[in-house]
């Protein structure tokens, strides 16, 4: 239980890179001078939600709001309370803490107001927790995570709770796509935006958990500075993924074993269901192939080579590449097969069918 009480508040550290963002906010809050929402924008998996929760518990740690280079304590009783998610004055909603293989897609009205009907959620909801006084005085602290997860009435229900604002109550929403959300939300929130860290930090940050240096390097600059997206292109065997396309792009291997292999990675997935975890792969491996491409057709066009994640494989004359025509109807199928995954089209067909587009047979064909 200590082990896993210390992973749990190495959680809420100090967030990569944004530490100086962060510590402004402290600074309106102890000049009185916070709005009562807070939108946290930017690119996926660059840490904005790890630095709603540094703020969050710099608003009880025991110190006070920390000041020019401080940080919370997370040693004293109310940080172990925020951390440990018992401190009866912070409310989350992350659907993250729901297993995978149970996780709905989107946040629905009943995280947010009872419902006693079509509701796939029983336990507490964001206007039980606003209808309680505050337990020990100060902010009371609403943090929505991944809030275009939000569907259009959850949204608008949020939307009554920011345009009648409870004395001291903070909303922190996070976000990744900001144009999903209703625009009266955005325009109630003071916006912080979050850009993404230098690819040498992502790299930097895989290797000291163990991820060869190559490796490493490859994935932060495929992620484009993202270290969540970084990660998460380790956990679906990305690297791996990409030596299979590489592999049927230059004929090296036969397009259909190639796409058998991609079947055989250990890679890890979400998916309530074995089909959803395997839309979910084929998503990923189109989604990979798309961008590697996509690349090639940028370098093709002039764009400098280390600006683009995939800007090696120009250097190796692919035959898909030999004509831009060739290069655009290949990503057009491939696009055409990513719309398919969504529907009932059987996955394992669907990447047949992607590596049979990438052969150099292919290529020679369409010219």
């Amino acid at each position: 239980m200590a082990a896993e009480s210390e992973l749990q508040r190495a959680d809420w550290g100090e967030p990569l890179g944004h530490a100086a963002t962060v510590r402004g906010l402290w600074q309106a809050a102890r000049a009185a001078r916070l709005p009562h929402a807070l939108l946290f924008s930017g690119p996926a998996g660059i840490g904005k939600y790890r630095a709603a929760r540094w703020f969050t518990l710099g608003l009880y740690c025991e110190r006070g709001v920390p000041s020019k280079d401080g940080a919370p304590c997370l040693a004293c009783a109310p940080c172990k309370r925020v951390t440990s998610g018992s401190h009866l004055d912070v409310f989350a909603v992350d659907l993250l803490e729901t297993p995978a293989d149970e996780r709905p897609e989107e946040l629905k009205i009943g995280r947010f107001v009872r419902r006693e009907r079509d509701s796939d959620w029983d336990g507490r909801t964001v206007d039980e927790f606003l209808a309680l006084r505050a337990a020990e005085g100060g902010w009371r602290v609403v943090l929505v995570r991944e809030m275009e997860r939000a569907n259009v009435a959850a949204q608008n229900s949020i939307l009554k709770m920011l345009e009648e604002p409870a004395p001291n109550v903070l909303w922190i929403l996070e976000c990744s796509r900001k144009n999903d959300l209703l625009p009266t939300i955005a325009s109630r929130c003071v916006q912080v935006h979050f850009e993404r860290l230098p690819v040498e930090t992502v790299s930097d940050t895989l290797e000291r958990r163990g991820v060869a240096r190559e490796r490493a390097r490859a994935l932060a600059r495929w992620s484009r500075g993202s270290p969540g997206e970084a990660l998460r292109a380790l956990a679906q065997r990305e690297w791996e993924l990409r030596e299979l396309l590489v592999q049927a792009l230059r004929g090296a291997v036969p397009p259909l074993v190639s796409a058998a292999a991609v079947w055989e990675l250990d890679g890890t997935f979400e998916g309530k269901t074995a089909k959803a975890i395997e839309r979910a792969r084929a998503r990923t491996t189109l989604d990979l192939a798309l961008g590697c491409l996509r690349d090639v057709l940028l370098a093709r066009e002039g764009t400098p080579l280390a600006e683009l994640s995939h800007g090696d494989l120009a250097a190796l004359e692919l035959p898909v590449a030999r004509s831009g025509a060739t290069l655009r109807a290949a990503i057009d199928g491939l696009l055409a097969l990513r719309r398919d995954v969504e529907s009932n089209i059987d996955p394992p067909l669907l990447l047949d069918s992607a590596f049979l587009a990438l052969a150099p047979s292919a290529a020679a064909c369409a010219r």
